[in-house]
């Protein structure tokens, strides 16, 4: 039923692994809460087990990560904004 989906949680919007760790994009929020998309950066170890997470006001769609130098580049937007490039330090 679509007038059920409205309270669907919302899960990961990405994921990027490195040979240290598994960086994901998380929404967690419902259509209501968050129509766009995910604003928390979650790292995961190999054991699945989370070890740090960042919270942004950048509504994310897409992410890799530099580990060496602590930075995540991700596809972003704002509310009503086009998609760009952002650089978050980790």
């Amino acid at each position: 039923n679509i007038k059920d989906a409205y309270e669907w949680v919302y899960g990961f919007e990405d994921i990027y692994t490195t040979d240290k760790h598994v960086y994901a994009i998380y929404n967690g929020k419902t259509i209501k809460e968050n129509p766009m998309l995910g604003q928390n950066i979650l790292v995961y170890n190999w054991d699945g087990q989370l070890v740090n997470s960042y919270k942004t006001d950048l509504y994310m769609r897409c992410i890799a990560v530099d580990e060496k130098n602590d930075i995540a580049y991700v596809i972003a937007c704002k509310e009503e904004s086009e998609f760009f490039l952002a650089k978050i330090n980790l």
